[in-house]
């Protein structure tokens, strides 16, 4: 049974405005709209990624223009995902859009109400042109995205509705007018990451309207790493370094906008790996749009055939193991060992044991990797002489626990071991010498000590 009429779409406006439109125009019940448009009583309508769609469009007017791939290209929010999956995935899923239920669909998409804001939300602007050109306003796709606070179109922030994008919106068809109550966020950002949040709504309306080209994850990795490598986020060996990049992420968004976006919480070294090693599950797309935005890459340069086709194997000169220099990065890195432990055994607070796995996690390379090693003689020579054996450490330990160690000549070694954290469990006999002279030597001075107190003159 066809529909009399269905209004015609506007300029990226969501399916569910489409929909609430609908309704408003026919001044039905959210019950009858369900069934005029879909046959079905009980319908979630898809605030994310709606379904049903062969349904809907047999039941449109014969001279509608509208078809099924029409609505999803250009009325939901399934084209930011294009780039990041392949071609047959992409049609499996506007199938499942097209002859599914939305039920169905949101089995293919892990916590989908991460991908939209938690209240549907609206320009100022937009609201105002729309309502003089249109007649009426309606809901923007762009508008809707979670990590998108400010309209690209006119850089102003967006306002929060009093309609939830919640499960009850979902049975719902509400019409956005232009007497709707706009409430400002609820939380605040900074003057100076305004540029910062446009370009993430920028990035993210290209993506939406362009569809690059899928690029294949090993592809789209190599040429992350290429921009992350421009950055000093790529070590010598060609190893990310996770702290650092975390640590500088952090900086260029800030922390309300991370949690608005559900990311602060999980900004840390697995997040990254998600996308720079990623497995066969789909990726939140915002997190490459961060990623594109904190790497200060458009996004018509990182999918353009034109990137550059060079390898990366750390910072440096070094393209390829054919042109690597080892006797370079020999150097270098040899530098970089000898510095960072310096900088360990220089920084205030308990000793911390120079190791191999510390030398790692600092430098951000694979130490262990005796292939690659075996060609760098000078590193091998100063991790040597840096990498402190157990006993080496316990010294400097002693030293730095008997500047805490009361100078009292009652002091007993049961207490000079818990202050310098030396485990009681047999200790080696160099150790014990060094702690008996230690111990020694904090009973001689506090001896002195109360000798020039008890001879001190008084007055």
């Amino acid at each position: 049974m066809s529909i009399s009429f269905f209004p015609t779409p506007y300029p990226d406006e969501t399916f569910y405005s489409l929909l609430a439109r609908y309704r408003s125009w026919s001044r039905i019940s959210n019950l009858q709209a369900k069934i005029d448009l879909f046959g079905k009583r009980k319908r979630k309508l898809g605030l994310v990624l709606p379904g049903d769609l062969e349904n809907l469009y047999s039941r449109l007017p014969a001279d509608s223009t509208l078809s099924p791939q029409i609505l999803i290209d250009n009325h939901t929010i399934l084209p930011i995902f294009y780039p990041f999956i392949a071609s047959s995935d992409r049609t499996k899923l506007q199938d499942v859009m097209v002859h599914k239920d939305s039920t169905c669909v949101s089995q293919h998409f892990a916590g989908m109400s991460n991908y939209i804001s938690d209240y549907q939300r609206v320009c100022p602007i937009c609201l105002e042109k729309d309502e003089e050109c249109y007649g009426e306003p309606y809901l923007h796709r762009i508008h809707q995205l979670r990590g998108v606070v400010y309209c690209p179109d006119h850089k102003v922030s967006l306002l929060n509705t009093n309609i939830k994008n919640d499960h009850k919106s979902a049975y719902q068809c509400i019409a956005i007018s232009k007497n709707v109550e706009l409430v400002k966020s609820q939380f605040e950002i900074p003057k100076e990451y305004e540029n910062t949040l446009c370009k993430v709504a920028l990035t993210y309306n290209w993506l939406l309207n362009n569809q690059p080209e899928f690029v294949e994850s090993k592809e789209l990795i190599r040429r992350y790493r290429c921009l992350l490598q421009k950055c000093g986020l790529i070590s010598v060996g060609g190893n990310l370094k996770f702290n650092n990049l975390t640590k500088e992420f952090k900086k260029k968004f800030p922390v309300s906008y991370l949690k608005e976006c559900h990311y602060y919480d999980i900004c840390n070294n697995s997040w990254f790996y998600i996308i720079i090693y990623p497995d066969n599950n789909i990726v939140n797309p915002l997190r490459h749009v961060l990623l594109m935005v904190f790497l200060d890459v458009i996004p018509q340069e990182l999918f353009s055939s034109d990137f550059p086709n060079v390898q990366v194997f750390g910072f440096g000169p070094w393209l390829t193991t054919k042109k690597m220099d080892w006797g370079k990065r020999d150097k270098l890195l040899s530098d970089e060992i000898k510095k960072v432990a310096e900088e360990v055994k220089s920084q205030p607070g308990w000793p911390i044991r120079i190791t191999k796995a510390l030398l790692e996690r600092r430098i951000g390379i694979c130490l262990y990797d005796s292939n690659f090693i075996s060609k760098l003689q000078l590193t091998q020579k100063t991790l040597d002489t840096v990498i402190e054996p157990i006993d080496i450490f316990r010294f400097r330990k002693i030293a730095y626990g008997v500047n805490l160690l009361k100078l009292d000549k009652k002091s007993s070694f049961s207490e000079l071991l818990r202050k310098c954290r030396i485990g009681t469990d047999n200790p080696s006999p160099i150790v014990k010498m060094a702690l008996m002279e230690a111990l020694n030597a904090i009973k001689e001075v506090a001896i002195s000590n109360e000798k020039e107190t008890f001879n001190a003159p008084t007055n």
